[in-house]
């Protein structure tokens, strides 16, 4: 009897003593469930969060990959626009260019290529009435190539303005009304290209840098007026194995510009009617040949001249000798030799050193001066400047 009525009391005893929410806990074990349900929806909830943004994210670098860089290819032929192929939003553009396109191409963004296969066969011909464009243009622009190409049919075949960066390679500009290329306060390098058969400049380099390497500059005149190169405006010319020759002026260096001319560069005049013609005009200028071969008389006025290595001839043709006049600066340096006469004027001065030679006459007028190092060397002809000459008449 005492045994039943202790099961009996514990039986009540553990009714009462339970949590209210349910016999064994059933309610807060739901409630743990849902804790953990929710916990875990929370957590699928940030994983497919995080799963879009990693979706985004390789959406967004796969987006920048493909914009990153691109190469079109123009089929001139087919009737396909460069022009056209420039407004593709690549950071970085390649249009590849087969036969040659009829258009008026402006470049005005960064980080361009335009390249043919063959320069004979592939290129750009402007397009117009006169006045004519130019084939290309490449304004305010940063990085920007042109290979492999014919520039033809313009007033210039290629326009540079204000842009840097800016290479030229294995081109021909050629045929066009007035100039090959014109560069205003640019940074242009040419490699390997020729231009050849423009109205009457190769190239104009108004201020900024102008760089040749292996080029042809030849046969840019009309009716026996003509420049190879002209650079003004505080421009900066450098020229290395470059062959400049056909036109009156070779090198035309004005208004406070500077012309480099190295390594086996040649710079020649074809004579006008009357026999006039310079090799090298500077005026204004500062111009530096090292190693350089001249056909064609040298003119400086105003100007600081430095001849180093340098070989000259004047051909019968030309009607006269090389000249430095007003307040000019003239060096002759290592194995220089100069053709024909110097004539020296207006206060300018002319210094010649080592085994430097002038094989004509060296004559000084208006204030003019000259000192030779080694007159017996120096001057081949007679002199009338007094520190050049060779010898003095002794007693008889």
């Amino acid at each position: 009897m005492h045994s039943a009525r202790f099961r009996f009391l514990l039986v009540i005893f553990l009714l009462f003593s339970l949590p209210s929410s349910g016999v064994w806990g059933v309610s807060d074990s739901a409630s743990v469930v849902d804790r953990r349900g929710s916990d875990s929806d929370s957590e699928d909830s940030d994983s497919e969060d995080s799963d879009s943004e990693d979706s985004d994210s390789e959406d967004s670098d796969s987006e920048d990959s493909d914009s990153a860089s691109s190469t079109i290819s123009v089929d001139c032929a087919a009737g396909d626009s460069i022009q056209a192929a420039l407004e593709d939003p690549a950071q970085e553009l390649t249009i590849e260019i087969r036969g040659i396109c009829r258009e008026n191409v402006v470049v005005r963004r960064d980080n361009v290529v335009l390249r043919g296969h063959d320069p004979s066969a592939d290129g750009i011909e402007a397009a117009g009435e006169l006045p004519l464009p130019n084939p290309v243009d490449v304004l305010s622009t940063f990085q920007v190539t042109l290979e492999n190409l014919k520039l033809i049919g313009g007033t210039f075949g290629l326009g540079v303005d204000y842009s840097f960066a800016v290479d030229v390679v294995n081109c021909r500009l050629e045929g066009n009304s007035f100039g090959g290329l014109i560069s205003v306060n640019s940074n242009l390098d040419l490699f390997g290209t020729t231009v050849s058969g423009n109205g009457r400049r190769g190239a104009i380099v108004n201020g900024g840098s102008f760089r040749c390497f292996d080029c042809s500059i030849t046969d840019n005149s009309s009716a026996g007026v003509g420049t190879g190169i002209l650079a003004r405006q505080a421009a900066q010319v450098t020229l290395v194995d470059t062959v400049i020759s056909g036109d009156f002026r070779g090198l035309d260096v004005r208004a406070g510009s500077e012309a480099f001319v190295l390594e086996a560069s040649s710079i020649s005049s074809t004579p006008d009617g009357t026999g006039r013609g310079f090799a090298v005009d500077a005026r204004g200028a500062d111009v530096n040949l090292i190693g350089t071969v001249l056909s064609g008389p040298l003119r400086a006025r105003s100007s600081k001249v430095d001849l180093s290595d340098v070989t000259q001839t004047i051909p019968a043709a030309f009607s006269q000798g090389n000249v430095v006049t007003v307040g000019s600066n003239l060096r002759l340096t290592q194995d220089t030799t100069l053709a024909g006469t110097l004539e020296a004027h207006e206060f300018s001065n002319t210094v010649v050193r080592g085994t430097a030679s002038i094989q004509g006459d060296l004559s000084c007028a208006s204030g003019a001066d000259a000192w030779c190092e080694n007159p017996a060397v120096n001057v081949a002809g007679a002199s009338s400047c007094g520190q050049c000459v060779s010898a003095l008449a002794g007693p008889e």
